[in-house]
């Protein structure tokens, strides 16, 4: 067995709901302080069963809840532990191979456990784990304060560890069970001493009135025979005068039977004729039907006949737009065949023009040759002359150019000069004004800055307002909850009162339109369940104000018992109960004169006015009380749901309240927002004009330096235009005496260029006509082969077109032999119409004078029923007869069932001869004076002698009973502690032999020893005995802090291996180990794992390396765990580059 998951909701700092899945050898829990790893361990504690707030590390339960966002609202923890149960350890659950076991805990303080699913108790849960070594206590789940505190505990706490190993706790369990119930059958003996004490004086004096009982029920039994003779007598007379109103009776009879017989004939024949009427209806009703469907056919085929007429015209048409088809190809097949000839003659014309430009193009081509050479020759001295010439004019040029350019720089220098001064002139002026803004921004900033602190004071104002008006809402809130819980509560009482109510209705008292008893009593609940006490199921009655109305339903074939109250609604006042606080003289007093219903408070004691008198003990509410609990109930809900409909009102408006000063919060915030911003822009404005001024003052003093620097430039232009001026006279002289040599030289030149540039257009010329040609004779054999593919595609048309003609023509000789086929069927439906018309007609004759006679028959019918009409108010009048005979005969009866009587008239057949009404009457007389001397009789005491004797011999057996179990439970206290004594002292052999196994193994040479303090091993500690031979230490604490901690956690997980359970959970024991002390631990751990699942959390590095699997715990939102499996490979290079 071991965890294979827990799943944590609500738990702590687990808000969401997380599934942590467990190795089932080692599993390591990590992660940075605070980040909630032991809060892992402790909803494994916590699901276990551990109540102790403090051992949960928390001031109440309710604690335990996830309270650490207010965005998220938890209403309860809950914590799943699945358990693998494979091979079984529990009997009970030895068919599931998983165990769930849950624990729920709300925030009103109510708790729910669950084991697979189904409701348990706490103690369930605990009682479960309470042999495997796991239960919170248990030395199963060790904590590092534990670790430490195990040395320093005494020998009597350090004991408690040993007798949960040897199961001592849960024989401790047994034993206070044990003692609790001796104490109780103790206390019960004692009690029924007392009871025994009381009941033996009673029986004593029911003894003497119970013989004084028996005389007056002999002469009761007495008197009760002699008026059994007299009404038999006066039974047997009435009797008789009935027989002859019966005799009558059964002639009525005979003539209704007769006239009855007649009716049914009529009835019979009627029902013949009304047969034959349906059967002709019916076959009224099949012609029309086929009458529809032959005229619904009739209409498919004519409008198939119409689709039929449809595709022959299509197909027509298609044969002809064929034709037409065909007509247009045949003609551009021979209109291209023409064109195809005309295209090989103007190839033919093409190829000769093209040979003749190809030779004119050879001649123009030679020529040009010979006029390029001589060209050649007179341009290479052209070019020489011209080089020169061209030369000097540049210069010429260049000179120009500089004397504008020094023109312009000058004429710029001087504008410039001219906007600086004005520049400095504006500069001058705009540092004045930029002096003055400064002044009025600074004013405006102090306005703002007061403007905006009112506006952090309004909004702290608005803030407190909603704060409180928030808190009233939570008010409301917590009032609607507890509203809605009681309606809920009082609707679920609701449904369950309808639902016992539905069940007591019966069916008969929801169809009687007569009102009930229940409608009448306007008490309140607890008299209604007092008078049910009474009367019981008589409540129910209907109440009739006329005894003629019981006649109506004697007739009825009622199936149920029914009560009914012969009264008016003045005697259901006297149900009315008159309440005391308590028991006095003179109330009985009135009770003897007037009875009516009286009830004593404080007694519990109910007078009747029938002379019963009720001692109430126990109050059972009835089906009537529940009516009006249901009644109550219901006025209850509707007040409720008015006072929730009113909360829902106030908090509406406090919602408003709400919203709108959240508004004005927005507003004032947006208020605040908009002047921090014009403050910010006004500090932007203020920085922006001193940075300009100190610009300005700048540029300024720039400026002055700029202006002197230009006029020095303008003095050193005006010399350099002076000497350029002198060059360009000079140049100008030598241009114009080479300027006319130039002229004829280029005259030359050009009229070569000239006649070379004919020839080379005439050969363009020749050579675009070629490209013409050669495009033109492209273009007509692509236009050749095209016509040729016209061609064959009209070839192919010509033979497809033969073979669609034929298909149409098929097609339309088919559809033609169709349109045949449907005429003749609409002709055969037509003729078949017209004859089932015919026989419909004749039907409906036939059906007329059916009901022709049915109605002769009815007219018979309804005189015969007029004269058993006659016949039966005869009969009802010889019933009322024989019900007033009945009645009183019905009153003998009941006086015969009063006294006791069940025989009938076989009393009067024996007794006949010697029976003599007179003498009967004047011995009832007698027998009753004889009843009236006697004082009082308690008939009761018989019965009450009887109870109390049999109550007497009970009492004394329970006693020989009590006597015996305490005897018993004494026995069993032996037993436990001598079991407890022996396996105390076999725990701790085998704890002392392990330590011998073990602890060599962590301590070399070194021994420790576990010893009982006393000679009883019930009463006496556990003291521990250490020798470590190296060292001379003369105790435990003598050692450093990791020895001293891996000590204990050899001496706990020795405790552990004895009886390893099926998982062992330990919480940073390793926190004072070194890296030594730590693979000492590692050993240990090794032990463990060999039975036993183990869950740690660690910080160690050296331990995380022997787990199976690493849990990661962070806290990356505050208040939140979160959790992750890490994959170790991972993170240990992690670990190590850091």
């Amino acid at each position: 067995m071991f965890i294979k998951r827990l799943e944590i909701y609500g738990f702590k700092s687990f808000p969401y709901k997380v599934s942590i899945p467990f190795s089932p050898k080692i599993t390591a829990i990590v992660g940075p302080n605070g980040a909630g790893k032991s809060n892992i361990l402790d909803a494994i504690r916590w699901v276990l069963g551990e109540q102790s707030p403090k051992k949960l590390r928390v001031k109440e339960l309710s604690d335990l809840i996830f309270s650490g966002n207010s965005d998220r609202n938890i209403d309860f923890a809950e914590v799943k532990l699945f358990l693998n149960h494979e091979p079984p350890v529990w009997e009970t659950y030895k068919d599931f191979p998983e165990i769930l076991i849950t624990r729920r805990f709300y925030r009103n303080g109510e708790s729910e456990y669950f084991i697979n699913q189904k409701p348990c108790r706490l103690k369930d849960i605990q009682f479960l784990f309470l042999d495997l070594g796991v239960n919170p206590q248990s030395y199963g789940i060790i904590e590092q304060g534990e670790v430490s505190k195990f040395i320093d505990l005494s020998p009597k706490e350090r004991k408690i560890l040993l007798e949960d190993l040897a199961g001592v706790s849960k024989l401790k369990t047994t034993e206070e069970n044990t003692l609790k119930n001796l104490q109780k059958t103790e206390e019960n003996l004692l009690r029924l001493k007392d009871i025994i004490n009381e009941v033996k004086g009673q029986y004593e004096i029911l003894k003497k009135q119970a013989e004084e009982a028996k005389k007056y029920i002999s002469l009761k039994e007495k008197l009760q025979k002699l008026l059994i003779q007299k009404n038999l007598y006066l039974l047997e007379l009435n009797q008789k005068e009935k027989e002859k109103l019966e005799k009558r009776k059964e002639e009525l009879l005979n003539q209704k039977q007769t006239l009855k017989k007649e009716v049914e004939s009529l009835e019979k024949e009627e029902q013949t004729i009304y047969q034959e009427i349906l059967i002709l209806e019916r076959k009224i009703k099949d012609l029309k039907k086929d009458l529809q469907s032959k005229e619904n056919y009739l209409k498919e085929h004519k409008e198939n006949l119409e689709n039929l007429i449809k595709q022959e015209n299509e197909l027509n048409h298609k044969l002809e737009k064929i034709k037409l088809k065909r007509e247009n190809e045949e003609e551009k097949f021979n209109n291209f065949n023409k064109e195809l000839s005309a295209i090989e003659i103007s190839l033919k014309n093409l190829r000769e023009k093209k040979e003749s430009l190809n030779e004119n193009l050879i001649n123009l081509k030679r020529e040009k040759e010979k006029i390029s050479k001589i060209f050649e020759e007179k341009l290479k001295n052209f070019q020489n002359f011209e080089k020169e010439y061209l030369l000097i004019e540049k210069e010429e040029e260049n000179l120009k150019e500089k004397r504008n350019s020094l023109e312009k720089k000058i004429s710029q220098l001087e504008k410039e000069k001219d906007i600086n001064e004005k520049i400095l002139e504006d500069l001058s002026t705009n540092l004045k004004n930029l002096e003055k803004e400064k002044k009025a921004l600074e004013n405006l900033f102090k306005e703002k800055e007061k403007n905006l602190e009112n506006l952090i004071n309004f909004k702290e104002k608005i803030i407190e307002d909603s704060k409180e008006l928030y808190k009233e809402l939570e008010n409301f809130n917590t009032k609607k909850q507890n509203l809605l819980i009681e309606i809920q509560s009082l609707k679920d009482r609701l449904s369950l009162i309808e639902k016992i109510l539905s069940k007591n209705l019966s069916s008969i008292s929801k169809n009687l339109n007569l009102p009930s008893l229940e409608s009448y009593l306007n008490l309140s609940t607890e008299d209604i369940s007092l008078l049910e006490l009474i009367f019981k199921e008589n409540l129910d009655a209907f109440v009739i104000e006329e005894l003629n109305l019981i006649k109506n339903f004697i007739s009825k074939d009622l199936k149920e018992n029914i009560i009914f109250l012969w009264g008016k609604p003045e005697i259901i006042k006297s149900f009315s109960i008159e309440r005391h606080n308590s028991f006095s003289d003179e109330i009985l007093e009135s009770y003897k004169k007037h009875p009516k219903f009286i009830y004593f408070i404080k007694e519990k004691i109910l007078l009747t006015p029938y002379g019963f008198i009720c001692f109430i003990r126990k109050k059972e509410k009835g089906i009537f009380s529940l009516k009006k609990e249901k009644i109550d109930l219901l006025n209850k809900v509707e007040a409720l749901e008015k006072d929730l409909k009113t909360l829902l009102e106030k908090e509406k408006e406090l919602k408003l309240k709400i919203e709108d000063l959240e508004k004005e919060l927005k507003r004032v915030e947006r208020e605040i927002k908009n002047v921090n911003n014009g403050l910010e822009n006004l500090r932007s404005q203020r920085e922006k004009i001193e940075i300009s001024c100190i610009k300005w003052e700048t540029e300024k003093r720039n400026l002055g330096e700029k202006i002197n620097y230009i006029e020095n430039e303008l003095k050193s232009l005006k010399k350099e235009k002076e000497t350029l001026n002198k060059k360009l006279i000079d140049t100008s002289e030598l241009i114009n005496k080479r300027k006319k040599e130039y002229e004829t030289v280029k005259k030359e030149k050009l009229s070569l260029k000239e006649n070379l540039e004919e020839i080379n257009q005439k050969i363009n010329f020749i050579e675009q006509e070629i490209i013409k040609i050669k495009t033109e004779e492209e273009n007509l054999k692509k236009r050749k082969d095209f016509i040729q593919e016209e061609i064959k595609k009209i070839k192919t048309f010509l033979k497809q077109y033969e073979f669609d003609k034929e298909t149409l023509l098929k097609e339309i000789s088919y559809l033609k032999d169709k349109i045949k086929e449907f005429n003749g069927r609409i002709k055969n439906l037509s003729s078949e119409i017209s004859d089932l018309t015919k026989v419909l007609e004749d039907l409906l004759t036939k059906k007329e004078e059916g009901e022709k006679k049915l109605k002769a028959l009815e007219n018979k019918k309804r005189k015969i029923e007029r004269e058993l009409k006659e016949l039966d108010t005869e009969e009802h009048n010889l019933e009322l007869n024989l019900l007033e005979k009945k009645l009183f005969l019905d009153s003998i009866q009941r006086d015969l069932n009063e006294i006791g009587f069940e025989r009938g008239t076989e009393f009067i057949r024996e007794n006949k001869e010697i029976f003599n009404l007179e003498e009967v009457e004047e011995e009832i007389e007698k027998t009753k004076n004889l009843l009236n001397e006697f004082k009082e009789v308690n008939l009761a005491s018989l019965r009450e002698f009887e109870f109390v004797s049999q109550r007497y011999e009970k009492l004394m057996k329970e006693k020989e009973d009590l006597e015996v179990s305490i005897r018993e439970f004494k026995k069993i206290l032996e037993n436990i502690k001598e079991i407890s004594r022996e396996r105390i002292l076999k725990t701790l052999e085998e704890v002392n032999k392990k330590l011998e196994e073990i602890f060599p193994l962590v301590f070399k040479n070194g021994k420790v020893e576990l010893l009982l303090s006393g000679e009883d091993p019930l009463s006496s500690g556990l003291e521990l005995k250490i020798n470590f031979p190296h060292k001379g230490l003369k105790h435990i604490n003598m050692l450093s802090g990791g020895e001293k901690a891996l000590c204990a956690l050899v001496i706990l997980i020795s405790f552990y291996l004895v009886k390893p359970g099926p998982f062992c959970i330990l919480d940073e024991v390793d926190a004072f180990l070194d890296e030594k002390n730590s693979l000492k631990f590692i050993k240990l751990l090794d032990l463990i794992k060999r039975s036993s699942q183990i869950i740690l959390i660690t910080h160690n590095p050296h331990i995380m390396k022997e787990v199976d699997t690493l849990l990661g715990v962070t806290m990356e939102e505050r208040g939140i765990s979160k959790i992750f499996v890490l994959k170790k490979e991972n993170f240990f290079s992690e670990c190590i580059n850091h």
